[in-house]
């Protein structure tokens, strides 16, 4: 019997970066055989922020500032 892969859902986490370099390292290294699903920018509350899925279907909030 093959087992199947499991699926995340209705959460994701925020990882909260010390620098903008920082939050741009960890992003890039989430997207890889990740989906972006909001690509890093400033927003109000933050100096950095994006959003990503990474290649095990857990959505990750990172952010700097």
């Amino acid at each position: 019997m093959k087992a199947e892969r499991g699926s995340f859902g209705g959460f994701a986490i925020l990882l909260h970066a010390d620098s903008d370099d920082e939050a741009e390292r960890f992003f890039a290294r989430l997207t890889d055989g990740g989906t972006v699903q909001m690509s890093m920018t400033s927003v109000p509350w933050a100096s950095k922020y994006g959003i990503v899925e990474d290649k095990f279907g857990i959505v990750w909030k990172v952010q700097a500032g």
